[in-house]
């Protein structure tokens, strides 16, 4: 059980680590620029983008000012938890028309009947 959470841990550190970096990079900061508006050094933000160490709650609320973003988008697209992979489909498919929302719908229709009948 302790060896599957630290797993779960890891994977989380690397998603939100991922996370930050993607929303970073499309600000256009480099490692530096971040690290230093978060007054931490850039080999610390390189550790935190890979996952190697996973920021502090203090830390990554920092980080959500820095990156100009809810603390909830640098967490809920790496979280495990169905309501929230939920809102994150939504928040997607809100970027579609209607005939996409429903082409989308019926592509997850489909993969949902496909794994059920593997089962």
């Amino acid at each position: 059980m302790k060896n599957e959470t630290e797993a779960g841990n890891k994977k989380l550190s690397k998603a939100v680590g991922a996370l930050i970096a993607t929303r970073r990079k499309a600000l256009g900061l480099t490692q530096s620029e971040l690290a230093e508006q978060v007054n931490i050094e850039q080999e610390s933000m390189s550790r935190i983008e890979t996952g190697t160490i996973t920021p502090s709650l203090s830390r990554l609320v920092s980080l959500a000012d820095a990156l100009d973003c809810p603390v909830e988008t640098l967490l809920r697209p790496a979280s495990h938890r169905k309501q929230d992979q939920a809102l994150v489909m939504a928040e997607l498919l809100d970027e579609l028309s209607s005939a996409e929302r429903a082409f989308a719908l019926g592509v997850i229709k489909d993969f949902v009947s496909l794994v059920k009948a593997k089962k």
